[in-house]
């Protein structure tokens, strides 16, 4: 390395100027919408926990979402056979929990059709953000769903299309880890 007149080891960058700035303000924003995401997701959180929503039971039913039906019905009742065997009072169905029909009374039509229309949204956006063709959606043209899935594919291809042409990488989410915006991991 280069010395001073002083013998002190000399900096020397070959980093052009617009080059490191372009860099900086790059990395500035994201780190800006990584900090303005986190608040928004602790307010998520907040709001869940102030609507009475059970945060435990919300992360199990998290990580049975993202496995496929029979490995997510086996991790179920292995559980409940579990902890039947510990003689938690715990059954296999919810009339043992104390429970009947009326646990499933407010899942109206509506609220389904609400929460069918987000997941065939989010779907899209994961299959634009991907790359894939808009031609991969399932669903029959003209229908809602279809609509839905087009919306979320159209933002998930243009989030790609912005990323590419700012000549960075898409990074695929990993499996697992916690959720930074209650500070009790909320695991995948």
């Amino acid at each position: 390395m280069p010395r001073d007149h002083n013998g002190e080891a000399e900096s020397v960058s070959r980093v052009e100027p617009e080059v490191f700035l372009s860099s900086h303000r790059r990395i500035a924003d994201w780190f800006l919408k990584a900090e303005e995401l986190k608040a928004s997701g602790k307010a998520a959180v907040n709001t869940a926990k102030a609507l009475g929503i059970n945060l435990d039971a919300y992360k199990l039913v998290r990580k049975l979402a993202k496995l496929e039906r029979p490995r997510a019905e086996a991790m179920l009742r292995d559980t409940l056979l579990y902890a039947k065997w510990l003689d938690l009072g715990l059954g296999d169905q919810l009339d043992l929990f104390g429970q009947d029909d009326r646990a499933m009374a407010g899942l109206t039509a509506k609220v389904v059709n609400e929460h069918k229309g987000w997941e065939t949204e989010r779907a899209g956006y994961d299959a634009g953000k991907a790359g894939e063709p808009s031609d991969n959606c399932k669903h029959v043209p003209g229908t809602e769903l279809h609509q839905r899935w087009m919306v979320g594919w159209h933002d998930g291809n243009a989030y790609r299309q912005q990323v590419e042409a700012r000549g960075e990488q898409i990074i695929k989410p990993k499996r697992g880890g916690s959720n930074p915006e209650d500070g009790d991991e909320v695991s995948d």
